[in-house]
């Protein structure tokens, strides 16, 4: 039995229930249906060893189809539900995956096979199965967990059972949860955030936990809320916007003691309206899909970028506040390596252990204080500006709802170009007159454009590529890249 599947059977029943918008299951009936599910799958060919993709949306039949394969000592890769079917094909030859689990009305897609099952995912096979030159496993790996791939094809992160569960205790022992709170998680499951903030920590704690794959709208938001009672939220920034941009009862969160938001900065615009109207405070978590959760704050401190202290077994490096640096850190619920990506990983470790991110941050007595992506750094004229930075004034200002900014090559110069939304109309002499009060005239966008909606992955990413096509850019960069 591995770790993962020996801990899951161990507390599945003492408490812990999991419930969707369409059934709730908990105790010896979780079990019994697992096991069930254990049988169907065993069947189809998938036992010890078997690479088995999960694409489905939150619900409770993949989470029975989770446990199922953990039983069956599968390893289980947890693919963004988002995915084409043309981008699930390019990891399944990647990362040598034989089978693909996925929910009924997503199977539009041509297959080896088909089981379908009445409690867990439907089961296809893949081309895979006889493929002789898939990657190695890694012989701890007992999940698999993707990055986000919005600079290309996702890397395929191992993860040993003991640095998933030691991910979820971490979060237990850094956050309070108890035994007596209620999570509504917004987050995919496919990604660690719903995995080390909200499934295993509720099954560790004997917690009730209820997934959500609905669109996170203030409406159907609260109506979860006032259903479910929770104590904790957890969702990306995209939920919490909703809900700031909308008119809610307040009431209807008065069971609510923890909102915990993750992967994209909050603008302050967003956190001042939601303390004001929900009056509880948005506690920011920083984590990295390669090493898990890293800190936690007590609630988020608004506007100065505070992401809190570290977590119980994390290690952080950063730089001063007068000299911020690139964030690396080191963990216990550590990733292994880079399945489809040999080497890559390791590249980014420091003579220490620790990975290096992208982040460029500060330590300020232990807090990390975040000030954007190295990446998203553009140099314009000589001049480095923060993208993140001319994001958060353009936020600043009322009528300006989402905002991406970007640098646009054309020829040989770089444009500081921003894409904003903009449900009241506003000019672009008015934006810029009100950004000269907040940030340096060099920092001020020389285009900008209008959108209906700024194209985001499924952790609230920038997805720059779909930004480019809805604003028919595409050309503008090809035509340069093909110049040079």
């Amino acid at each position: 039995m591995t770790i993962l599947s020996s801990i899951f059977d161990k507390y599945i029943t003492a408490g812990f229930t999991i419930s969707d918008r369409r059934q709730e299951l908990s105790g010896k009936a979780l079990r019994d249906i697992v096991d069930g599910i254990v049988n169907e799958y065993s069947t189809c060919g998938i036992g010890a060893g078997s690479r088995v993709g999960i694409w489905s949306r939150n619900s409770v039949s993949y989470v029975v189809s989770y446990l199922a394969l953990l039983k069956l000592q599968a390893v289980p890769f947890l693919l963004d539900h988002e995915l084409t079917w043309m981008e699930l094909k390019v990891l399944f030859r990647s990362c040598g995956i034989q089978f693909l689990l996925h929910e009924s009305d997503m199977h539009n897609i041509t297959c080896l096979g088909v089981s379908f099952s009445q409690n867990g995912l439907d089961v296809i096979g893949t081309d895979c199965k006889t493929w002789e030159d898939s990657p190695d496993l890694h012989p701890s790996t007992e999940v698999c967990r993707f990055t986000s791939g919005t600079s290309g094809v996702p890397n395929c992160i191992e993860f040993s059972g003991s640095a998933v569960v030691n991910a979820a205790e971490g979060w237990c022992a850094g956050t309070g949860l108890n035994r007596s709170d209620r999570i509504l998680c917004y987050a995919s499951l496919s990604n660690g955030l719903a995995f080390n903030t909200s499934l295993l920590p509720a099954v560790l704690k004997g917690c009730r936990l209820h997934v959500s794959s609905a669109l996170p709208t203030a409406r159907s938001v609260e109506h979860n809320v006032r259903m479910r009672q929770p104590t904790w939220i957890v969702g990306f920034p995209a939920l919490f916007d909703s809900l700031a941009r909308s008119a809610i009862d307040p009431y209807a969160f008065r069971t609510v003691k923890r909102l915990v938001s993750s992967s994209a900065p909050l603008s302050v615009k967003t956190s001042q309206r939601v303390l004001d109207v929900v009056g509880v405070g948005i506690s920011n978590y920083y984590g990295i899909a390669e090493a898990g959760p890293v800190t936690f704050s007590f609630p988020h401190s608004i506007g100065n970028g505070d992401l809190g202290k570290s977590l119980p077994g994390v290690s952080i490096k950063a730089g001063s506040l007068t000299n911020p640096g690139r964030v690396a850190v080191k963990t216990n619920s550590m990733g292994t390596r880079y399945l489809n990506a040999p080497g890559l990983f390791e590249s980014r470790l420091d003579a220490s252990g620790h990975f290096v991110t992208e982040d460029m941050g500060a330590l300020d007595g232990g807090r990390l204080i975040l000030h954007g992506r190295r990446t998203d750094v553009i140099n314009v004229g000589g001049r480095k500006i923060s993208a993140s930075e001319v994001e958060a004034a353009l936020l600043a200002i009322p009528e300006i709802t989402e905002s991406a900014v970007f640098g646009l090559e054309v020829g040989d110069d770089i444009s500081l170009c921003a894409a904003i939304t903009d449900p009241v109309a506003i000019t672009d002499a008015e934006i810029r007159s009100r950004l000269q009060d907040l940030i340096a005239p060099y920092k001020i966008p020389s285009r900008i454009f209008r959108t209906t909606k700024i194209p985001r992955t499924s952790t609230g990413k920038l997805n720059r590529a779909a930004l480019f096509w809805t604003l028919d850019l595409v050309d503008t960069e090809r035509k340069h890249n093909e110049s040079q």
